[in-house]
């Protein structure tokens, strides 16, 4: 999962199904997704008695405005039950130009790792996941993309309907893809016509999941503008993929809940050089 790094319709995942899970949704979220300034045009909203696929037109236009996201700090929780069990802590640098590193912390273990020092390979290109993993194993980075865009030419609205989400309204869509697509729901603020909340089902080599991704909006006060920030992710993961030993084959087969919590945005001025130094870990 490697999307261009300015596409915000695009949010990426990572991990790897061998002992370190790890981070399903994770390191690297914020340099696929690109989810900025949320800004509105009181004029152009739809009422919720309106078309249904104006509000999907109306969120579609909201993902095309969405500028690079900020220099930004933040923390992540990750925990994966299931098959398998796999907790952690993630102090996360993202730069705006695509770079990140990450602070690990795995029980008493801490390493730092870099994106530079890796390499994202696409879950659906086995080849390339195979070359790179016997030449550089500690660099492969398995990726998965979530796309979030949902052009009106390629969905039907199946339902439209004002609801509450955490206290707030929303527009609450289902959707059914005309041909291949993600998403699947979408809880929309009424404002910006940003999501709120989208429910995505992706299948590839590995199995098939449902992925429930929530948004919230930061502020920064230095700038007077708020950008749209992924808060929550939970996956549910069926996976059943085989390998290869010599001539024998090995299966894999099981589920994981897998939950992620994006803590304690900061963020940080441009123009600096942002850099976790490797003799300091939080």
């Amino acid at each position: 999962m490697s999307p261009k790094q300015s596409d915000p319709r695009r949010w990426q995942r990572q991990g790897s199904l061998g002992g370190a899970v790890l981070l399903l949704a994770g390191l690297v979220a914020l340099q696929a997704a690109d989810l900025a300034l949320a800004q509105s045009d009181p004029a152009s909203l739809p009422s919720s008695e309106q078309d249904p696929q104006a509000w999907l037109q109306r969120y579609n236009a909201a993902l095309r405005q969405l500028p690079p996201p900020p220099n930004l700090q933040y923390r992540q929780q990750v925990r994966v039950e299931g098959s398998q069990t796999f907790t952690a802590t993630l102090d996360v640098l993202y730069c705006r130009d695509g770079s990140w590193q990450a602070w690990v912390a795995e029980g008493d273990r801490v390493r730092l790792l870099d994106s530079r020092q890796l390499e994202a390979v696409n879950q659906s290109d086995l080849l390339k996941l195979y070359s790179v993993y016997v030449s550089r194993p500690e660099a492969l980075l398995p990726s998965v993309s979530f796309h979030l865009e949902a052009d009106p030419s390629r969905y039907r609205v199946l339902s439209s309907e004002r609801v509450t989400l955490a206290g707030s309204p929303v527009q609450h869509l289902r959707l059914e893809p005309l041909q291949e697509g993600q998403v699947r729901e979408l809880w929309l603020d009424p404002e910006s016509g940003l999501p709120r909340q989208v429910l995505l089902f992706l299948s590839g080599v590995w199995g098939q999941a449902y992925a429930l991704i929530g948004f919230a909006a930061v502020p920064d006060p230095q700038a007077g503008v708020s950008y749209w920030l992924p808060e929550s992710t939970r996956i549910n993961l069926a996976y059943g993929f085989w390998t290869l030993e010599g001539l024998t084959r090995r299966l894999f087969r099981g589920s994981l809940s897998i939950r992620h919590d994006y803590q304690d945005y900061r963020i940080l001025p441009e123009g600096v050089q942002l850099r976790f130094l490797p003799s300091q870990p939080p």
